[in-house]
């Protein structure tokens, strides 16, 4: 004879383990159309040109920045060079770049390349109205000095 498997939420038997996969799998759908949602665009200068990051959750986040000079071809194995020319219009900094080769594998990991010289930085959320926009406005502009954090990989 064979036992039927109970669920946690009460007496009834689950007959049907492909159930229990479909509301997992509905789950997951729901959460991720959820999240982009709530995620605005935010901008940054720098002197070689405009990022455009994310907010989520009151969070900035710059994901990407590059940082020296790919380090490949004749760069390869010499320390990084800075980034001379200044790029036209906006650069996507909404996604991480891939990770650089480690290990003791001579072959490069799946998912890592030799250009890897990038920052992700994340910080408070900055929030300007029009009226500290304003050149007349008495703190011209300034936010607020928040924390940031740089991870450098």
């Amino acid at each position: 004879m064979r036992k039927a498997t109970y669920s946690a939420l009460g007496d009834r038997p689950v007959k049907h383990k492909a159930s229990i996969s479909a509301l997992l799998l509905i789950l997951a759908i729901m959460a991720f159309a959820y999240f982009p949602a709530h995620a605005k665009d935010t901008y940054a200068t720098t002197h070689l040109g405009e990022f455009r990051g994310s907010t989520i959750d009151g969070v900035d986040r710059f994901l990407g920045i590059p940082y020296a000079k790919p380090p490949v071809g004749a760069l390869r194995w010499m320390p990084p060079k800075p980034i001379s020319q200044a790029w036209q219009g906006q650069r996507n900094a909404k996604e991480f770049k891939k990770a650089c080769v480690q290990g003791a594998k001579p072959t490069m990991a799946k998912g890592s390349q030799e250009d890897c010289l990038y920052l992700n930085i994340w910080s408070p959320a900055v929030e300007l109205s029009s009226k500290a926009l304003s050149k007349n406005s008495p703190n011209n502009a300034k936010p607020e000095l928040k924390p940031v954090m740089v991870w450098i990989h």
